[in-house]
């Protein structure tokens, strides 16, 4: 069996203890009901990775003329092609069930091929999505990655995949014998509509935490991109902490990093992004702990304690706020939300650490300097807004830098003043209480972000600006590449009207990035500017993004 470790603050490794199934209700399927990811949707279609909406756990099925229930499947999902996906679940100790698994299987799903309605199947996923806080609407929105008002539509295209056979079986386990991937594998070669998987969810433990590893098989003629050997394990953590999975006995795996999927299209950095010419990069990936912590270790020849460090101790303070980053290097950005929206600090997979000045009011901005400078020991050089260091400069003082950014966010006068709604955040106030600075539209892709701002007040009248931060790209770098690309962030000069800012947020494919906020007031003008420059579908993907902010 793989060996998983834990990776200490100081670096060392301790091997975690693995965990068999006492309970198939409290740890499969409750753990499944929460974290739809886990089975591994990304690898099943590596180009267009499945999403999964919950149609019903515990789906009843019926034997024809019959009015009680023959049994139930443990799931039915669909996912956004409308396929059926059948999830069933099974400890490793359960062997005479698993044997009977793949028959009960095939009859529950001739059975419900025949008798599920549309109006059960879309009365079901209602109730699922109001379960979990939502409506069906939003959770078809996050589904399809669009608007969409064909609820009904939808799910007659389901019951038709239904009744015409084409459907997903997925069995998930906590350990696979190799009779049952004999199984998969015979039974994908000789069924052309309906496809099988298997998840093997292992699952360790250490020190009162739990993570799963879990790993697909399928036949190779079912998988994608001819990736017909070994699927990657993918670490997923409960809580989780950061973990490298490794296999003596066989080929070697990479834990593979924990992705959440984006309803847009991978988005691409601003065209006068001053990066050096480098080969094309795969998708962007969406971070989390421990992707970001498996990235960084490998990076880093497992030394990451001065990130965990870092990231631990701003983690748990309750001024700041972190958040992951994307991109091909991992990141997470930790903001003061008392401050403001910007960045205080950003801290990269390969060790970077990047520092927000040009972001920050301008009191808090000096103490930060101050603190890099005369604290930690950092040279800062004066023309640059956000500077970048690697861990060779500031690692081995980790801990004072993550006491004096606790003590700069404790000192602010924002924040003792409770300064706190996310919309006052957008704006920042001088002296006498008018306002100086608004965010009007925040974008982002790919390591770099571009706001317009507005400057002035209500009575003296409004300018504009466009502030570009780059400081995302720098975490990719090399430390001579940083150097000769010098600045990360710049800002135009102000122009008296929105429009004519408009016309600066042009020279940049503004409308293909990530919507992170629009000012209200301004949100029927730019969604106009987004359909008259990309078409209705960005519109209709900027609306969906918007909708969840």
């Amino acid at each position: 069996m793989a060996k998983v470790y834990i990776i200490g603050d100081d670096g060392h490794s301790k091997e975690m203890v693995p965990v068999r199934v006492q309970s198939e209700e409290l740890e499969l399927q409750r753990i499944l009901d929460k974290n739809y990811d886990l089975l591994l949707g990304d690898q099943m279609n590596f180009e267009q990775p499945r999403r999964w909406l919950l149609i019903k756990r515990e789906m009843p099925v019926f034997e024809p003329g019959a009015s009680q229930s023959a049994g139930s499947f443990d799931f039915l999902f669909v996912d956004q092609d409308a396929i059926p996906t059948i999830v069933e679940c099974k400890r490793l100790s359960d062997a005479p069930s698993r044997r009977e698994m793949i028959g009960q299987t095939i009859e529950f799903s001739a059975s419900g091929h025949q008798n599920w309605t549309t109006a059960e199947l879309s009365g079901y996923a209602a109730e699922s999505a109001r379960s979990k806080g939502g409506t069906l609407e939003g959770a078809l929105v996050v589904l399809q990655g669009q608007d969409t008002e064909l609820t009904d539509g939808f799910f007659d295209s389901v019951q038709t995949n239904l009744r015409e056979g084409r459907m997903r079986w997925v069995f998930f386990l906590e350990d696979t014998p190799v009779g049952l991937r004999s199984a998969v594998d015979f039974l994908n070669k000789q069924m052309d509509k309906v496809e099988v998987f298997i998840v093997e969810a292992r699952q360790f433990q250490s020190d009162g935490r739990r993570i799963i590893v879990p790993t697909l098989y399928a036949s190779a003629d079912k998988m994608p991109l001819s990736k017909s050997d070994g699927f990657d394990a993918q670490a997923f953590a409960l809580p989780a902490v950061p973990v490298r999975a490794k296999a003596p006995d066989a080929a070697p795996v990479q834990a593979k990093a924990a992705i959440s999927v984006s309803v847009s299209a991978p988005l691409p950095a601003p065209v006068s992004a001053p990066v050096p010419a480098k080969p094309a990069a795969p998708a962007s990936i969406n971070w989390d702990e421990a992707s970001y912590f498996i990235d960084a270790h490998a990076r880093l020849s497992g030394q990451t304690g001065p990130l965990w460090s870092l990231y631990e101790q701003l983690r748990r303070s309750s001024d700041f706020e972190v958040a992951w980053g994307t991109g091909q290097v991992g990141s997470f950005h930790a903001r003061v939300p008392a401050i403001g929206l910007s960045d205080m600090v950003s801290i990269f997979s390969s060790g970077a650490l990047c520092l927000h000045f040009g972001d920050l009011p301008e009191g808090c901005a000096e103490k930060l300097r101050l603190l890099a400078a005369n604290e930690v020991g950092l040279r800062i050089p004066a023309d640059q807004k956000a500077p970048v260091f690697p861990i060779a400069e500031w690692g081995y003082r980790a801990d004072v830098l993550a006491q004096g950014l606790k003590r700069i966010a404790a000192e602010s006068p924002v924040a003792e003043s409770g300064f706190n709604t996310f919309e006052s955040q957008q704006a920042q106030f001088v002296g006498d209480g008018s306002k100086a600075r608004e965010v009007v539209l925040e974008v982002g892709g790919e390591g770099a972000t571009i706001k317009l701002v507005r400057d002035g007040d209500d009575n003296s009248g409004w300018r504009f600006r466009l502030e570009r931060d780059e400081s995302g790209l720098a975490g990719m770098l090399s430390e001579e590449d940083r150097m000769a690309v010098g600045s990360f962030s710049s800002e135009s000069p102000f122009v008296p009207t929105f429009q004519d800012a408009m016309t600066q947020l042009d020279d940049y494919p503004w409308f293909e990035l990530h919507p992170i906020y629009v000012k209200p007031e301004y949100r029927d003008q730019i969604l106009h500017a987004v359909r008259s420059r990309g078409g209705e579908t960005a519109r209709k993907l900027w609306r969906t993004e918007l909708a969840r902010q």
